[in-house]
């Protein structure tokens, strides 16, 4: 008995352990990532250095103390605290907020990257166990067809070329599937390596139900407002004009408020002091630089929104001849996928072996072409709607 429950608590603990779903992978990866923490160390650091960008200067302390003739003494003491204009704090408060939403929108994007990249390693899984099923029949069926040539064979009903033809196609088959099973190991590793090198289990062979979206318009609207890309190229936008108005401000002079104290000859005297610094040579082309700037910027935002609206054309307009292909495909195989109608005439002698061969050849060729179509179309919805991730 507590062997028993020993071995429950086991399969408990492992089952947790396992993620047998894309979105469990996808959060396990977002957990464990070791460049998504690299990257969340960063955004704090960028944070961080955001949070200074508006400081006051540090306060001036002078001190003098001077000889003069006959023995004269005088000392002097003054603090000073330096300011700039007030429109100038204000244009730099609004810099902070937007310099933090672009590093947000920098982390989205790499996150979006790295859950993408996992996504398509588990597709592709997907693919692999599908065709490893695919394989272990044909596998079965040349194991059946060897035995049964090799028994018909020792009664001499088949000759040594026939024979040896069933070998060479088992042979095949054996080594074909050990690719495969290779293929898989590496997928694995790769999958395990984006999870932070935590042990992670995905062993599905069905991939997840996705509608195909039929409203172009209405998906790149979708893209546009939520895809991390964008984002960041509206904040560079918006961060651009937020810096033209901060040069233009930082023509105003700065002001500049302090106390003083001097003694000289006996006499002591102390009070407030004020004085302003006008910007002539340290302002000079810095608007030029910034309204530059935010041109590039403009440009570079319509130039990029029409390439991603050109490739996402060209990517959902892919996915469509994918999804009709790979729907042709799984309406002809359900109509002629006759493998063991073929395995049981060629026995029963009704076709030869090359007839079988050929016959046979054709059917797993169409059934790996459909795997792939299908393996294809769903990466490629992954990329369409790689926002949501």
């Amino acid at each position: 008995m507590k062997i028993l429950r020993l071995i429950l608590i086991i399969s408990l603990f492992s089952s947790m352990a396992e993620a047998q779903t894309i979105e469990d992978v996808l959060s396990s990866v977002a957990s464990h990532n070791k460049e998504m923490k690299a990257g969340e160390q960063q955004l704090q650091s960028q944070k961080l250095e955001v949070s200074t960008m508006n400081r006051l200067e540090d306060p001036m302390v002078e001190y003098g103390h001077l000889w003069g003739r006959n023995s004269e003494i005088k000392m002097d003491f003054s603090v000073t605290q330096e300011f700039d204009f007030p429109t100038v704090y204000f244009n730099r408060h609004k810099m902070m907020g937007l310099k933090s939403s672009l590093y947000d929108n920098q982390y989205a994007a790499l996150r979006q990257q790295i859950l993408l990249q996992a996504k398509e390693v588990c597709l592709d899984i997907i693919s692999l166990n599908q065709k490893l099923e695919l394989w272990d029949e044909r596998q079965k069926i040349a194991e059946e067809l060897s035995a049964f040539y090799t028994k018909r064979l020792q009664q001499g009903d088949a000759n040594i070329l026939e024979t040896n033809k069933v070998k060479l196609e088992l042979l095949n088959v054996k080594t074909q599937r050990r690719m495969l099973l290779s293929n898989l190991q590496n997928k694995l590793r790769e999958l395990r390596t984006l999870n932070g090198d935590e042990d992670i289990s995905f062993t599905s062979s069905a991939y997840p139900a996705v509608e195909f979206p039929r409203n172009f318009d209405e998906l790149f609207a979708r893209v546009l407002e939520n895809d991390p890309e964008m984002k960041l190229l509206k904040g560079e936008q918006y961060l651009a004009d937020r810096q033209l108005s901060l040069s233009k401000s930082q023509w105003w002079p700065k002001l500049a408020a302090g106390y003083r104290f001097a003694n000289e000859e006996g006499m002591k005297f102390n009070g407030f002091t004020v004085g302003v610094s006008i910007p002539l040579f340290s302002n000079r082309k810095q608007v030029k630089i910034a309204r530059s700037q935010a041109v590039f910027t403009d440009l570079r935002t319509d130039n990029t929104k029409s390439r991603l609206l050109q490739e996402f054309r060209s990517n959902y307009n892919e996915a469509l001849a994918l999804k009709t292909s790979q729907e042709e495909y799984v309406e002809v195989l359900g109509e002629q996928n006759n493998l063991s109608l073929l395995t049981k005439a060629l026995k029963a002698g009704n076709i030869s072996l090359v007839d079988f061969f050929v016959d046979a050849t054709q059917i797993y060729e169409v059934m790996d072409t459909r795997i792939n179509l299908e393996n294809q179309y769903q990466k490629q919805m992954a990329r369409l709607l790689r926002f949501e991730l």
